[in-house]
């Protein structure tokens, strides 16, 4: 996780709720960059950004995108099937 979690929307409470339900540990990405992780979720802006993105942030995905690890975009389609795609 990444970013002041007081800031965090109400939708983005309620799927860290939901995943921690189901076992997902989710952490701070300082500790993932120090302890190492199995899944890393790269959810941090969606999609439009049209500002630079600093601080912690870039920081973050910096460390994301050095880790060398199986990229996959995973998304629903209009017509409600899971579509993927591997990098």
């Amino acid at each position: 996780m990444v970013g002041n979690p007081e800031h965090r929307s109400s939708e983005c409470k309620a799927q860290l709720s939901i995943a921690r339900k189901v076992g997902v540990n989710a952490r701070d990405w300082r500790e993932a960059r120090e302890e190492g992780c199995d899944i890393l979720i790269d959810a941090v802006f969606g999609v439009g950004l049209s500002r630079p993105v600093e601080g912690d942030y870039r920081d973050c995905l910096d460390m994301a995108s050095g880790l060398g690890a199986l990229r996959q975009l995973r998304w629903i389609s209009p017509r409600g099937s899971t579509q993927t795609q591997e990098r």
